[in-house]
C-alpha cells in the first residue's frame, strides 16, 4: 500500500481472492465468504 495524499473519510476494502493454483487458499481456509476487510487509513 502507498499513501500518496492524506484524503479525510478515506477507506477501502481488501479482500483475499482464490485465484492462483499453485497457492490455493481453500486448503487452509475453506471458507472464502468472510476473507474481506476494511481498511481505514488516519494520520
Amino acid at each position: 500500500m502507498r499513501i500518496d495524499r492524506v484524503v479525510r473519510g478515506a477507506r477501502t476494502t481488501v479482500e483475499t481472492l482464490n485465484d492462483d493454483p499453485e497457492l490455493s487458499i481453500r486448503k487452509f481456509d475453506p471458507n472464502l465468504r468472510n476473507n474481506k476487510a476494511e481498511v481505514v487509513v488516519n494520520r
